[in-house]
């Protein structure tokens, strides 16, 4: 089940595990969610959870302001 709740001050995601890698034998080490910085005309974005230091099973994050 993924889901996703915003507002102006808060955003929730879930998303579901990775049935499959893409390259036969790779390994999943973690997630990594980026947002993208609106303020920012080049559009970059910047990286606010990286499941690869310490949460890797991790599929879930929520972001308050």
């Amino acid at each position: 089940m993924m889901y996703s709740l915003t507002s102006e001050t808060q955003i929730a995601v879930n998303w579901g595990e990775v049935a499959s890698t893409q390259a036969p034998g790779s390994n999943i080490y973690g997630y990594v969610l980026e947002m993208m910085d609106t303020e920012n005309k080049a559009g970059t974005f910047e990286v606010v959870f990286d499941g690869s230091l310490g949460f890797p099973d991790s599929r879930s994050f929520i972001l308050m302001d």
